[in-house]
């Protein structure tokens, strides 16, 4: 089932951990902090998944613009080849 945007920021924290783990892509994985955050791309956005580490348990699970994930993932994400060689 495919979800617009503002549906899937209007689901509960489990309604959204269920359908990112059941139909999004993980992408790459950061740590902050205590957490574990997983990038998915889902339908047609992005989704982070927080997983806090000491309590074993998601903490949260949001929506993410591409300009924070430029700026969140941006030194692992490997770009040289999306316009070609510059040389």
């Amino acid at each position: 089932m495919n979800l617009r945007k503002k549906d899937f920021e209007a689901l509960s924290l489990v309604e959204k951990a269920e359908h990112t783990l059941e139909t999004g892509g993980e992408i790459m994985t950061r740590i902050y902090m205590y957490y574990l955050i997983k990038l998915f791309a889902v339908d047609h956005f992005f989704v982070e998944i927080w997983y806090h580490q000491t309590s074993n348990h998601i903490a949260k699970v949001e929506t993410i613009e591409e300009e924070d994930i430029l700026h969140h993932y941006g030194n692992e994400i490997d770009t040289s080849g999306a316009t070609g060689n510059m040389e």
